[in-house]
Formats: C-alpha cells, sequence, structure tokens
C-alpha cells in the first residue's frame, strides 16, 4: 500500500527533526476536519478557496495525494467527485498519519 504522507518529504519539511514533524502533524489532524467540513458547507468559488488552503496544509506534510486531490477540487469545486476524492485521500492521511505518531 502507498503511503499517503511521503516521510522524506515530511522530513525535508521538518529538517530531520521528529518533534517537529509529530507537532505539525498533530496541528494538521486538528485543523483538517474544519476544513472538510467547510468544503461540505460552501461551494464555488469560496470551496476553492479552502481546498487551496487544505493543498498547501498537505503539502507541508509531504502528503502529495491530497495536495493533488484538493487542486483539482480547487479547479472544479462544484465537481462531488472532486469533494469525494478529499475525503478519501483526507482518510488515508490520517490513517498515515496514526501511524507514524505511533512508531
Amino acid at each position: 500500500m502507498m503511503q499517503a504522507i511521503n516521510r522524506r518529504d515530511l522530513e525535508a519539511q521538518t529538517f530531520g527533526d521528529r518533534a517537529l514533524a509529530l507537532e505539525i502533524l498533530v496541528l494538521f489532524t486538528q485543523q483538517a476536519p474544519a476544513l472538510l467540513r467547510a468544503i461540505a458547507a460552501t461551494a464555488g468559488a469560496a470551496r476553492g478557496e479552502i481546498a487551496h488552503r487544505l493543498k498547501g496544509s498537505a503539502l507541508a506534510i509531504g502528503a502529495g495525494m491530497l495536495a493533488a486531490a484538493a487542486a483539482e477540487l480547487e479547479e472544479a469545486p462544484d465537481d462531488p467527485e472532486c469533494v469525494a476524492n478529499v475525503e478519501r485521500t483526507l482518510r488515508d492521511v490520517e490513517s498515515d498519519i496514526a501511524a507514524i505518531r505511533s512508531e
């Protein structure tokens, strides 16, 4: 199974500091549900802006597949399949974060 978070990208973003990586991952898990709720509650340009924020957050933790899904949603904010893809991919990221935290 492919990892939802690229460990090398995460390490590069956090300069190899595991404590910093864990802190950033915790912050992401705290913020992601609010972004997902906001995506569900909005449409059009407002949803696209939230998707853009999620894309940046995903890139910061090395979650390239989530960043790509968010970029697709940013371009097509009213496409229900794009919304569903972000939701699925975010669940994968959350599972991967749980695995990283338990290592």
